[in-house]
């Protein structure tokens, strides 16, 4: 194998020689931007200490990573077998190991197919206001490792550019650019910077095995996704902050299956220390979001990730979300016809116009509706629209051929992406736009109403979203999220030929939740096995069609319900409980601790619920059946409908019960919950000992 040291020593020269050189990276005062100093995660019930030190920026733009007025040296021209120097390019072509050290103006870009190679960053530093720094077309893989007890730097210079590509396609997409697997090792330090679009981007499969070593880290900033793996995103171990200021934190974006088989789209973590500062969502997978421990095979030690999330307004580096140059929208409609396509003319910003076919999605239920969906693409910089249809028969967009159209002119509405049109004769009439995350959410009785809380962002910055389906085994979460905490889309049609799950399984792990939206969000099918679930602020606690909890200690604040199960999926609304320790409190007008759309039924473990003020609020809530069968139910206030019991016994409990903590005890059961509201019932069902105390601590 290759093995090429580049060792780059200062001359005393003090002028500009040219576009390609090198001076000491003890003569730069870049460090001094990375300056850490520690950050406070702040989840207004408590202050966490990250165990990672934070670069304090207000501004990706105003880190220097320029080389002006520092001393430099010249590279000559270099041409050895595998790796050429010239026009401010390392070119690689052949497999092997290239280690650079010093300071660096210009490109590292390799072309080596179906080779392996990798570069070993030793105390280097490299800047490039022309394309990514660290660039790799073709590779069977790439290998980044970072020295040991090293400091090491990649600046992206170039001006921002939401586009990701230019009109040759040969301009990287982030301040590290690989068009092959590539994976990071080592023990030392790497800042990267990415101003023009992403911070460290794979197409292929991305990996992370760093292994830190007295605090060293891998920070990236970026001005749209701070980490981005298209086909996948594996963490296995590393201090790894990801900050972007108008993307994502970690993310993938196919979702079909490879030419070997495999699954594409997953975000996998299974060690390591992780902050995430995001405009955007903090994980937004493609497929699935895995997070689970792992034993580090070399030392023989159990490693559990700790993952800490900021996103939107909660992140202090949050600047505005960076547009896209083409982005989806989505026509829906109640009667979907065979004989029917359609097209939309936009105009953009200069007058052009455009043509954008839609194509059908999938259905959705709610209630007593039915709604279908066709996807479009909406051209960059397109303003406004006409909407058309056409005969299936008919192949071309012709206006003058068009069966039905909007009577004017309809503008593009950033904040959501669901216009609902309606077609009769030859008019098209369209209604209020909506999201088609929550066009189809039921609302009461599940007639078709959206559900959400409108005090959040008006794009999506979730904590964890997942296309189709979010596993949580193991590990320490601190989620601040100006959206929903942990999110799963379901119907969603994926490049796999499937419709996503939207489904959310936890079975251990400690979860902190401060969220603006819901804490727990399924569009489908929530599940709960174990872990400590504290859901300090949320609109709704856990929301989902179906809610299975079987375990765990949860304990959940809420502005509207506690636990709701709404009409998401087309199937009727179900809550069970098996197991497990849920306390839920309320705060506000006629909202319920518990609102099932269909059914409930509990046959084990402890629930405390405790509804909101007004006349509409109560512990438990129900459009369908409510049933006990075991465990315990304690409600403050008045349940909505009287469960049917077997195996329990009920009490009513009269008196006082006013704002404040309370210790509750029977034989077997001695626990504290605390009110936001005076009661004067308090209802428990239950297969124990039915003499309960509530005393006021």
């Amino acid at each position: 194998m290759r093995n090429y040291t580049f060792k780059l020593l200062i001359l005393p020269i003090v002028a500009l020689l040219s576009a390609c050189s090198f001076n000491n990276v003890s003569s730069i005062d870049q460090e001094e931007s990375f300056d850490s100093t520690s950050y406070s995660i702040d989840d207004t019930s408590k202050e966490k200490e990250s165990e990672l030190s934070i670069t304090p920026i207000s501004d990706i733009s105003s880190i220097d990573g320029s080389k002006e007025n520092q001393e430099i040296s010249k590279i000559t021209d270099l041409n050895i077998d595998g790796i050429t120097y010239s026009d401010n390019k390392f070119l690689i072509t052949k497999e092997g190991e290239y280690t650079f050290t010093g300071d660096y103006l210009g490109i590292i870009e390799v072309n080596a197919p179906e080779q392996e190679v990798t570069l070993i960053l030793n105390d280097f530093t490299i800047s490039s206001s022309v394309n990514s720094p660290i660039l790799c077309w073709d590779a069977e893989s790439l290998k980044i490792k970072i020295k040991n007890g090293t400091t090491n730097y990649v600046y992206d210079n170039r001006e921002p550019n939401p586009d990701e590509e230019d009109e040759n396609g040969n301009i990287g997409k982030g301040a590290i650019y690989s068009k092959c697997d590539t994976k990071f090792s080592g023990k030392g330090n790497l800042f990267v910077v990415g101003k023009y679009n992403n911070g460290i981007h794979s197409t292929k499969d991305l990996k992370f095995d760093h292994t830190p070593n007295n605090g060293s880290k891998i920070q990236v900033v970026a001005y749209n996704n701070a980490i981005k793996g298209n086909d996948s995103l594996t963490i296995n171990n590393g201090n790894i902050i990801a900050i972007s200021s108008g993307g994502d934190g970690l993310k993938t974006v196919d979702n079909d299956i490879s030419s070997k088989g495999n699954q594409r789209g997953n975000i996998e973590i299974y060690g390591g220390n992780i902050n995430i500062y995001s405009c955007c969502d903090a994980i937004d997978a493609a497929y699935n979001v895995i997070i689970d421990e792992s034993i580090n095979s070399e030392i023989n030690e159990k490693l559990v990730p700790t993952v800490f999330i900021h996103t939107s307004n909660y992140s202090e580096y949050s600047v505005e979300k960076v547009p896209s140059s083409t982005s989806t929208m989505y026509l829906r409609t109640t009667n979907r016809s065979n004989s029917l396509r359609y097209a939309l003319l936009f105009t953009d910003s200069s007058g052009n116009e455009s043509w954008s076919d839609a194509s059908y999605s999938n259905s959705s239920t709610s209630g007593r509706t039915t709604y279908y969906f066709y996807k479009l693409d909406v051209p960059k910089n397109a303003v406004s629209f006409y909407v058309y249809a056409f005969s299936n028969s008919s192949l071309v967009n012709d206006v003058d051929n068009a069966s039905a159209k909007t009577s004017r002119s309809q503008n593009i509405n950033s904040s959501f992406d669901t216009l609902p049109i309606s077609v009769s004769g030859s008019n098209i009439t369209t209604s209020s736009w909506t999201t088609r995350q929550t066009s189809n959410q039921g609302g009461w009785g599940g007639w078709g109403q959206s559900q959400g809380n409108q005090d959040k962002a008006d794009y999506s910055a979730k904590g964890i979203k997942a296309k189709n389906k979010i596993s949580i085994s193991s590990g320490n979460l601190d989620i601040k999220t100006y959206d929903d905490g942990i999110h799963a889309v379901y119907n969603e049609l994926l490049d796999n030929g499937e419709y996503g799950l939207g489904n959310v399984e936890i079975k251990g792990g400690s979860i902190d939740i401060y969220a603006s939206d819901d804490g727990v969000h399924a569009d489908n099918r929530l599940d709960i096995f174990g872990g400590d679930i504290n859901i300090t602020n949320s609109y709704e606690g856990l929301e989902a069609n179906i809610i299975n909890i079987e375990g765990g200690n949860i304990l959940i604040y809420s502005t509207d319900d506690g636990l709701n199960a709404a009409n998401k999926a087309g199937i009727s609304p179900q809550i069970y409980v098996k197991g497990g320790l849920i306390d839920i409190t309320t705060y506000g007008n006629d909202i319920d601790g518990i609102d099932s759309n269909g059914s409930f039924a509990q046959s084990g473990g402890i629930i405390i619920t405790k509804g909101g003020t007004g006349n509409m609020s109560t512990g438990l809530d129900t459009d369908g059946s409510a049933s006990i069968s075991g465990g315990t139910l304690i409600c403050f206030g008045r349940p909505e409908k009287t469960p049917t019991t077997s195996n329990v016994t009920s009490k009513t409990f009269q008196g006082s019960y006013p704002i404040g903590t309370y210790r509750i005890t029977n034989e077997s059961i001695d626990l504290t919950t605390t009110t936001r509201y005076s009661y004067t019932t308090i209802y428990v069902y239950t297969d124990g000992d039915i003499d309960f105390t509530f005393t006021k601590i």
